[in-house]
């Protein structure tokens, strides 16, 4: 399934996701507070859901990131999509080929 239509797809349906972590990582990125007051107000206006991540929850992600070939980050999106049986829209190559379903 092509990413934007999957991603718009969930969207519709109220099941898109996202990670804390991975919105104060773009924030992070964005830096300037103007950019990231407008990317946190246009978020807010999908219906996304924010999932925040216990620290016994990131140190187990962490172990399972390891043991499959994940940095961190992937490793946190790819224990959460195995925690709630979702899939991950995504580009990225590194999540091909593991228990879970992708669609890009």
């Amino acid at each position: 399934m092509e990413g934007s239509k999957a991603l718009s797809r969930l969207h519709q349906e109220g099941k898109a996701l996202c990670l804390y972590a991975s919105l104060c990582s773009i924030s992070a990125m964005l830096g300037n507070p103007v950019l990231v007051f407008c990317f946190l107000r246009e978020l807010t206006k999908l219906c996304l859901e924010v999932k925040e991540l216990a620290l016994s929850e990131e140190i187990i992600a962490a172990e399972l990131a390891s043991k499959v070939g994940l940095d961190f980050d992937d490793g946190l999106h790819y224990y959460l999509a195995r925690k709630l049986g979702a899939a991950i829209v995504s580009f990225d190559k590194d999540f091909d080929g593991l228990d879970i379903e992708t669609g890009a």
